[in-house]
């Protein structure tokens, strides 16, 4: 019985493995076309932007996962929070504009981007809630509203 339960573990482990692989291959070609898309000299644009966006997108895909709209959490953040937004963003590739801006002694741009990324990213994160929060609140009460009939308002 316990093999059993192992095996099913290790399957499920390999599920999850295929859907960040997947995700992740998405993510890794959107940054790949938005970065060839938004090269830019000086501010490191297309990872700003590519960051910020992943950020938002994770905001929502966070709250989807703790809701009633996904039916399987774990392989709904697989896929689309550590797949697709892991593959979209990239830290490590900010972190070394940042190291480059500062060794280019281009001080004040360097923390500039270093503040905006960490801020916004936080920002991004919370918007993205905060909106995916809201569309639930809409989709709830048009849903009562057919469920119950009109009035739900109060009106």
């Amino acid at each position: 019985m316990k093999e059993r339960s192992r095996s099913i573990k290790r399957s499920n482990v390999l599920n999850l493995v295929a859907l960040v692989g997947a995700g992740g291959i998405a993510g890794a070609g959107g940054r790949v076309y938005l970065e060839a898309a938004m090269a830019s000299k000086g501010f490191p644009t297309a990872t700003f932007v590519i960051n910020l966006a992943g950020a938002f997108i994770l905001g929502i895909v966070v709250t989807l996962a703790q809701s009633s709209y996904v039916q399987d959490a774990a392989r709904f953040r697989a896929l689309f929070g550590t797949g697709v937004c892991g593959g979209f963003t990239t830290f490590s590739t900010a972190t070394l504009e940042d190291f480059n801006l500062f060794r280019h002694a281009r001080y004040g741009l360097g923390l500039e981007y270093l503040i905006l990324t960490i801020i916004g990213g936080v920002l991004a994160v919370y918007f993205g809630v905060v909106l995916s929060r809201f569309v639930s609140a809409i989709n709830r009460r048009a849903r009562d509203e057919r469920r119950y009939g009109e009035g739900l308002g109060g009106d």
